[in-house]
């Protein structure tokens, strides 16, 4: 019973490596976040002080997990208890990530007004730009995260995705039999009933179901660069192929 007690207690953790996942809001950090927890046999806690689980049988990871939004200006390299911490960024579709915005909100859908709202920056005085545009460059601009990770890779080839990661955070490499068993469990399937406030698709390319020319020329024109860098898109008239 004590080691059990030890194990659920942040004094427990401050002996862990932390390894911190960023991602714009409704990129699949979550999702993320359960599959670190089952690689590396790690806790899971966001801050210290917090709830913290396991996911997957194996605890005995040297490691805690930490889901963030950070923008690259609040990381530095370090974690919460001021040791160097490792940082996993997971990308995905801004076209897949909107429209989840949208109905996350749970407002009535206006997925131009969502769109307006988080890829045009915002700007408050002596407070650094917030927004798409000001997430995506600070972190393509900065050196301190260590494995990034697209959310469409997750889904349709993630044996090599968990693999890539788990050897930027460790070192080694992961059996093909044990990233095929970490992406069966965590699958979306298995756990939409337990995250039925947050878990809605899950699918790739849902944004083609309500897209018009008009939403697709307002994301060229405020962030297409960076749908390009991607490789989200080709070129920057892909929105004309579009239903008026």
């Amino acid at each position: 019973m004590g080691n059990k007690i030890d194990e659920f207690s942040d004094e427990y953790l401050k002996g862990k490596h932390e390894v911190f996942t960023t991602g714009f809001p409704r990129s699949g950090n979550t999702w993320l976040n359960r599959l670190l927890s089952d690689m590396l046999g790690a806790a899971l806690q966001t801050k210290p002080g917090e709830v913290i689980e396991y996911f997957g049988a194996n605890h005995s990871g040297n490691y805690v997990v930490r889901k963030t939004h950070f923008y690259a200006h609040e990381y530095d390299g370090y974690g919460y208890f001021k040791k160097r911490g490792k940082m996993v960024w997971i990308q995905r579709d801004p076209r897949d990530m909107i429209v989840s915005i949208m109905f996350y909100r749970g407002v009535e859908p206006n997925l131009l007004d969502t769109m307006k709202s988080v890829f045009v920056n915002q700007y408050k005085p002596g407070v650094p730009a917030i927004g798409y545009r000001a997430f995506m460059e600070g972190w393509l601009a900065s050196e301190h995260y260590d494995a990034t990770v697209k959310y469409e890779e997750l889904h349709e080839n993630p044996v090599p995705a968990l693999q890539r990661i788990h050897k930027a955070l460790t070192g080694k490499r992961m059996m093909n039999k044990d990233a095929e068993g970490i992406s069966w469990r965590q699958r979306f399937d298995r756990w939409k009933s337990r995250y039925e406030h947050s878990m809605r698709k899950g699918v790739v390319g849902d944004w083609q179901s309500g897209f018009r020319q008009m939403h697709g020329k307002f994301m060229s024109e405020n962030i297409g660069d960076l749908m390009l860098s991607q490789g989200y898109i080709d070129d920057l008239d892909w929105w004309r192929e579009l239903p008026k």
